[in-house]
């Protein structure tokens, strides 16, 4: 389930909560796509940040939002707007990790139009 009602959902999770602050406390990646970067937001996670998360979400976001950006990257964290960016989603995580080429690559595989400049 997805959307605001998943969203919902997961605010009852603790494991998830523990698992999301231990990763920003580690210094590793974490993020979300679709309405949950307003999860990310109650848990504090989005705090200095820049995000961006679906438009039915978005103005719910208190710190600096990149409206009408696919993917964005602000150090460790990682966001998208929803499904329609899960590729671009999907590409900047291992662009992340493993690089500019590996990404392209990854991308020709699935006959994804990777963009000329990094994400």
């Amino acid at each position: 389930m997805g959307g605001i009602a998943g969203v919902e959902r997961l605010h009852k999770s603790r494991i998830l909560k523990k698992l999301l602050t231990e990763q920003k406390k580690a210094g590793r990646m974490y993020g979300g796509i679709c309405s949950s970067p307003s999860f990310l937001q109650k848990q504090g996670l989005l705090k200095d940040k820049i995000a961006t998360a679906h438009p039915a979400v978005i103005d719910k976001l208190t710190g600096q939002v990149a409206d009408g950006t696919g993917v964005v990257i602000d150090g460790k964290l990682i966001t998208c707007r929803g499904l329609g960016t899960v590729i671009d989603f999907s590409l900047a995580i291992v662009s992340k990790f493993f690089g500019h080429a590996r990404a392209r690559s990854v991308a020709e595989g699935i006959v994804f139009e990777y963009p000329k400049a990094q994400l």
